[in-house]
C-alpha cells in the first residue's frame, strides 16, 4: 500500500469580504484544502508582504497556530482553515502552507 500524503493539495484561498479588502488592513482568508484519508497536524501559516514588501507570517486563527487535518477515511474531503492577514499592496503574493510539526 503506497502511502498517502494527508494533504492533496491546496484548493483555493479567498480573502477579504466578497473578494475585497484594502492594503493595509487586516482581512479574513479562508484557505481550502483538499485531504486524503489519513490523520494529520500541521502549522497552517500564510505569508503576505507588508507595505514595504517584506514577508510576513501568519498563522491559523483556529486552535492557536496548530491545525488538525483529518480526512474521513473515504478518499478525499475538504477541510477549511480561517485566519487573518494584514495585507500588503493590491498586486502582492499571499502564500500558504502546512507546516509539518515534528520536521518543521
Amino acid at each position: 500500500m503506497a502511502d498517502e500524503s494527508p494533504v492533496e493539495s491546496l484548493s483555493h484561498v479567498d480573502i477579504g469580504f466578497g473578494g475585497k479588502y484594502k492594503s493595509g488592513f487586516w482581512a479574513p482568508v479562508a484557505v481550502t484544502l483538499l485531504v486524503g484519508s489519513e490523520q494529520s497536524s500541521g502549522e497552517l501559516q500564510l505569508i503576505a508582504p507588508d507595505g514595504d514588501n517584506v514577508p510576513v507570517v501568519f498563522f491559523s486563527s483556529q486552535g492557536g497556530s496548530r491545525v488538525l487535518v483529518t480526512g474521513l477515511g473515504k478518499g478525499s474531503d475538504y477541510r477549511v482553515f480561517r485566519s487573518y492577514v494584514k495585507v500588503g499592496p493590491q498586486n502582492s503574493r499571499l502564500s500558504a502552507r502546512l507546516v509539518d510539526p515534528t520536521s518543521g
